[in-house]
């Protein structure tokens, strides 16, 4: 597609839901078949277990808020996660020490002069952050120890339709062969 001004250009189209989990069982992906499907078989195995105690019907009438649960977390999504991996990541925020600061060498104990009484209204002491790296390398690049290293990059601040079309390709191009370059994941 081109225009008056910009000759030469070419466009292609890039589909917007890339990045969607491949449906393996009907409109479900294999991580949502699998929640399923554990669902399913503990349900079936607890009716087992129950049958002799427990008229089918009441049995029914006990696991259905269950399955109904379980089958919300796992086909339902929240801002684009699904909610199973939504709720395990507020379960690991709410484990996390909330207040983190920057102490290395560790956190200090509170001062003789502030009582016990004072220290508890206070709330928990804080905890060390971990920082995720050792240092700068030599090359620029950020050591993030078993995770490999990091290189950052520049961005130009001048926005990508204010360019020629030949500047366009050309900033594309030198993107792609960068892209091509690459010999494990970036962000």
């Amino acid at each position: 597609m081109t225009d008056g001004y910009d000759d030469g250009v070419a466009t292609t189209r890039i589909p917007a839901d890339i990045t969607r989990p491949d449906r393996v069982l009907g409109p479900l992906t294999a991580r949502q078949t699998a929640i399923l499907a554990g669902c399913v078989l503990v349900l079936y195995g607890g009716y087992w277990l129950a049958r002799p105690f427990m008229p089918p019907l009441a049995y029914l009438v006990m696991v259905v808020p269950v399955a109904g649960a379980v089958t919300a977390v796992a086909v339902g999504a929240r801002e684009g996660i699904g909610l199973d991996r939504f709720l395990l990541a507020a379960l690991a925020h709410a484990r996390v020490p909330k207040r983190r600061v920057h102490a290395p060498e560790g956190v200090p104990a509170l001062p003789e002069i502030v009582n016990n009484e004072m220290g508890k209204a206070a709330g928990p002491m804080p905890v060390p952050v971990r920082m995720p790296y050792r240092g700068v390398g030599p090359v620029g690049t950020v050591d993030l120890a078993e995770q490999g290293q990091a290189a950052l990059g520049v961005c130009s601040p001048v926005n990508f339709d204010l360019h020629s079309g030949a500047e366009q390709q050309g900033l594309v191009a030198g993107f792609g062969r960068w892209l091509n370059s690459l010999t494990g994941p970036t962000q």
